[in-house]
């Protein structure tokens, strides 16, 4: 079960895990959806997960003296992946497998610093070493920092224009939960680190009809400077994930190096936040994202970064501890 707990450690887009493990021997099987089924944002979401899954095993194995190799199998529809586990009596431990379970999102606003020494950056660069095509690209100079700042306000502030993406937004949160609560699935509205004044606000706009009438204010543009824009302004450090090749090796190596860096970084005693969604939007076929909107940030993001492709940004820096994480699901509800 040590295996399938680390697996349940991976994070996810909503909390949510949407795979299954089916163990059988030293041999292992990847359950999903069929991804080939799915819209375009959902189906890279669910590979980026898949590779932190793939990450999170590799990691703990060798703390266990296993050898884990991955295989995709494109034509397998519902078992995208199997696992080949090897004993072996010199396998290095991989030092990340102990912070696995202390992984977490930290949501507040502003990140202090201080900033990350020149050294301490390029350790945690090179937590990319083990992952072919995974890419980490530094947006801490402020031309690069402004671009990629009013690429992830433009995207924010359509998920609170836009119906299909605000109902995607809301739809994640645990609004049944008090505020000092947690859940296994789901996000927790005490983990959005939203303050005490905002809380009834912050209920209202889940329903649609309360955002549209906000929106003729002004008050999706506020949102998206408050949520995303300014906290990664401000963060001593932002970094893009990607990867290189088809999408769905691109989008696991985006993956794998999302579940190195951002355990590395809170090893580091750095808080870390996730702003995926403006990379995202700015794929091809990106769901419901308007076409102008998609090819500004695709032209935007090409311009940053331009020998791969960015699926994720991760803000760095330090705050306090939140009060209230998102849980974890059980090992024994991941294995099929």
């Amino acid at each position: 079960m040590a295996l399938a707990q680390a697996a349940a450690s991976s994070p996810s887009a909503d909390n949510s895990i949407r795979w299954r493990l089916h163990f059988s021997g030293l041999q292992a099987a990847i359950r999903t959806p069929d991804l080939g089924q799915l819209a375009a944002t959902r189906r890279r979401l669910d590979l980026i997960s898949l590779g932190c899954v793939v990450e999170s095993l590799r990691a703990r194995s060798a703390e266990l003296g296993l050898l884990m190799q991955f295989q995709w199998h494109e034509d397998r529809g519902t078992e995208p992946l199997s696992l080949t586990f090897t004993r072996t009596p010199h396998q290095a431990p991989d030092p990340l497998g102990a912070y696995l379970a202390g992984r977490h999102s930290n949501r507040t606003p502003f990140y202090r610093g201080p900033k990350l020494t020149a050294t301490q950056q390029t350790d945690l660069a090179n937590e990319l070493r083990p992952i072919s095509g995974a890419s980490l690209s530094w947006m801490d100079a402020a031309e690069l920092r402004a671009q990629a700042t009013s690429l992830i306000r433009a995207a924010e502030v359509e998920r609170f224009r836009n119906k299909e993406l605000h109902e995607e937004l809301f739809s994640a949160v645990r609004f049944d939960l008090g505020w000092t609560e947690t859940c296994e699935e789901g996000l927790p509205p005490g983990s959005l680190a939203v303050g005490l004044l905002e809380r009834p606000g912050f209920k209202l706009m889940r329903h649609w009809s309360v955002q549209r009438a906000f929106n003729l204010l002004g008050v999706h543009h506020v949102l998206g400077l408050r949520s995303a824009a300014i906290p990664a302004r401000t963060a001593p450090h932002l970094v893009v994930l990607g990867g290189t090749g088809p999408e769905h090796e691109a989008a696991l190596s985006a993956g794998r190096a999302l579940l190195r860096i951002w355990t590395r970084a809170n090893a580091m005693g750095l808080a870390a936040q996730v702003l995926a969604a403006s990379p995202l939007y700015a794929l091809a076929g990106a769901t419901a994202v308007p076409e102008k909107l998609q090819a500004k940030l695709a032209a935007g993001w090409h311009s940053l970064t331009p020998a791969s492709t960015p699926f994720i940004v991760l803000r760095l820096g330090h705050a306090a501890a939140p009060a209230v994480r998102a849980g974890r699901p059980s090992a024994a509800s991941v294995v099929a």
